[in-house]
């Protein structure tokens, strides 16, 4: 799992919302950002991201979703609603009905895929007010850049693009806006990788409250392991480290 995160300024004049050019492109900011980078090798690592993401938004939150057709914006749209408390299975891409909404504990996620609009103009026709004076609506919007002027305020959204780094891999890069640094969920989701835990194989999310361990009992077995002398080491001790360096 590669990562790396970099605070940025982007050169844009302020007032500005969005410039020509692709769909990862267009949305330009005119506030500081975090870009995270982070390399998931298969869909449990790409599911642990969701769980963190769903972590750190809130209520009146976008998540803009970038990437092209297949690249995997549905299946993180699924993994960030089942950790809201929707049900996963209900999950599709809203392609052909332009909207979906899954009702959570947490929230209302509203799913929409802008690819067949022509105009922000065409949102009318969807009920889009409804949504959006709705307080406790998320959106996750695929192909935002078509409907740009109508969602919310920048500094509310999070932007993520997914893209093919082998059939089975993706390269994800993920915004998050300065402002966001206040939530509880984002020095965790800035700083740490998801991680499979060493005693159950589970990927377990960079904000788990049990991280490195996918929870309690794996995390007890871990330091019995420890107790017990039973623990094995990933690699070979050098001659320059002892038992007490390894900790």
């Amino acid at each position: 799992m590669k990562t790396s995160a970099e605070p940025r300024t982007p050169n844009a004049p302020l007032g500005s919302a969005f410039l020509g050019g692709t769909s990862a492109q267009r949305f330009l900011y005119t506030f500081r950002v975090t870009t995270i980078r982070r390399h998931s090798p298969e869909i449990g690592a790409t599911e642990a991201i969701a769980h963190a993401i769903a972590d750190l938004i809130r209520p009146g939150d976008c998540i803009r979703l970038i990437g092209e057709l297949g690249a995997g914006k549905t299946t993180l749209v699924r993994g960030i609603a089942g950790a809201m408390g929707c049900d996963p299975a209900l999950v599709n891409s809203p392609t052909f009905v332009m909207i979906n909404e899954y009702d959570g504990p947490r929230a209302k996620v509203v799913h929409v895929d802008a690819y067949r609009l022509h105009s922000p103009e065409d949102l009318e026709a969807l009920g889009w007010d409804r949504y959006t004076s709705d307080p406790r609506v998320i959106m996750m919007v695929e192909w935002p850049d078509r409907i740009e002027s109508e969602l919310p305020e920048a500094a509310r959204c999070l932007t993520i693009t997914i893209a093919h780094d082998s059939p089975t891999s993706r390269a994800i890069t993920i915004d998050v806006p300065e402002s966001w640094r206040e939530r509880p969920a984002c020095a965790p989701f800035v700083e740490r990788d998801p991680v499979r835990c060493s005693i159950t194989r589970a990927w377990v999310a960079p904000t788990s409250v049990t991280y490195p361990f996918a929870n309690d009992r794996a995390r007890l077995a871990d330091l019995n392991r420890w107790f017990t002398e039973t623990y094995s080491l990933s690699r070979a001790i050098h001659a320059d480290e002892d038992e007490d360096s390894l900790g």
